[in-house]
């Protein structure tokens, strides 16, 4: 008689909710993550194999599943009492994520003389996350739930953003997207 399981078996891998940004915790112990999840009152499950599937919409979610893919591994489990891994981001759940006075002011350098390139402004919150492959870069995304620092783009006629700044504070993103807009005529975004 043969193992009847052993055909049936995908590989999980229990890792610590601290992966997750406080607000995609709530939305999967909610039930509400744009992949396959099963909630559970402090985590759930997300099914991570790679059928031509997207990755889930929430990056730090988007991280852990592109890492775990990697590695052959067809669930996550995220419980608050699993291990901390290396390699992927970790966010804090006491305190909200926070930079410190980020002021980085760029659209000169940006622009140039191409501002007839451009037709507005937008701002949008932006988180940083460690890079999937487990090496030491980083990446920026566009995250405007629960946001590290606050970052103001110029939008290409043609379609896209360029990055012209970055903001701890919400109040000076739109202090200097104000400033642009008035300087080129461009509709405010605020």
């Amino acid at each position: 008689m043969s193992n009847t399981f052993s055909f049936a078996i995908e590989p999980l891998a229990a890792i610590s909710t601290l992966h997750l940004t406080p607000a995609t915790l709530t939305r999967l112990t909610d039930g509400e993550c744009s992949s396959v999840t099963y909630a559970y009152e402090y985590g759930g499950f997300v099914y991570c194999a790679n059928h031509g599937d997207a990755l889930p919409v929430e990056v730090d979610l988007a991280v852990v599943v592109a890492k775990a893919r990697t590695e052959g591994i067809i669930w996550i489990k995220f419980d608050p009492d699993a291990s901390v891994l290396n390699g992927l981001p970790v966010f804090d759940h006491d305190v909200a994520p926070k930079c410190i006075d980020l002021d980085d002011r760029y659209a000169d350098s940006i622009i140039g003389d191409r501002h007839d390139q451009y037709d507005g402004l937008e701002i949008h919150g932006v988180r940083n996350f460690a890079l999937p492959d487990g090496t030491d870069g980083t990446f920026c995304e566009i995250v405007d739930e629960d946001p590290e620092f606050h970052s103001v783009y110029v939008h290409l006629k043609e379609g896209g953003l360029d990055c012209v700044g970055d903001f701890s504070k919400i109040e000076s993103a739109n202090s200097y997207a104000d400033e642009l807009a008035q300087k080129y005529d461009w509709p405010s975004p605020v």
